[in-house]
């Protein structure tokens, strides 16, 4: 995306916050059971923490399957790290 990479120029180093981000996609790719495109997935930071956006096929998936993703990044000068949860609401009385 766009504002992500924008995001990302902006450091004085911007390899670590790019690198990062590939990442968290990868995680992502890893918890998801179907391909899709590498702008589908995007990391924003609302306050001071990284949260995924998804595009509108993806959002619909996640919706339909009532899941919501926890995103951790973390990154240093040769190092990036991203780990993504996915979990499931449940409706009370199911199992």
């Amino acid at each position: 995306m766009p504002a992500e990479i924008e995001y990302c120029l902006a450091k004085s180093d911007p390899l670590p916050s790019l690198a990062v981000r590939f990442a968290a996609k990868e995680a992502f790719q890893k918890c998801w059971p179907d391909s899709f495109g590498w702008l589908e997935v995007w990391v924003e930071i609302e306050g001071r923490k990284p949260i995924l956006n998804f595009g509108p096929k993806l959002q619909t998936q996640m919706e339909a399957g009532r899941l919501r993703a926890h995103l951790s990044l973390s990154h240093e000068r040769h190092y990036a790290l991203a780990i993504v949860l996915l979990e499931r609401a449940v409706l009370l009385g199911e199992q």
